[in-house]
């Protein structure tokens, strides 16, 4: 009996003003039916008309926290992105905004420009 991938199917937001991002994280998430939004006004669009089983937000370029009123507003799981903004003020809060979970963009497996580009991983 083949083992079936807890997120197989689920339909995931990502948000993210970088098309990079957007991209490698639809890619991890291949078995997911996954919607990109570039900007605050689609995501809010997205959020208002559609449910998703979990959405991703950048922090930062985003309104990412006025996104996740939204989102936690209407009982969506909601995942925080972010590159810079992993201060404990930050991550306070998301978590008492209604945030799962964070994922530090470093532990993503982005390509070098991107890690270039933000002083990531190289020395």
């Amino acid at each position: 009996m083949a083992k079936r991938n807890l997120l197989e199917g689920k339909k995931i937001l990502v948000v993210d003003d970088e098309p990079d991002i957007l991209d490698t994280v639809a890619e991890l998430l291949s078995m997911c039916r996954v919607t990109k939004a570039l900007d605050f006004e689609s995501a809010e669009e997205l959020l208002e008309r559609e449910s998703f089983d979990i959405v991703i937000l950048d922090i930062m370029g985003v309104r990412g926290y006025e996104l996740l009123e939204v989102a936690t507003g209407r009982e969506m799981t909601t995942v925080m992105l972010t590159a810079n903004a992993m201060s404990p003020e930050h991550m306070q809060k998301s978590r008492n905004e209604g945030a799962a979970f964070f994922i530090p963009k470093e532990k993503i497996k982005f390509g070098p420009d991107w890690q270039k580009k933000h002083g990531i991983g190289v020395r």
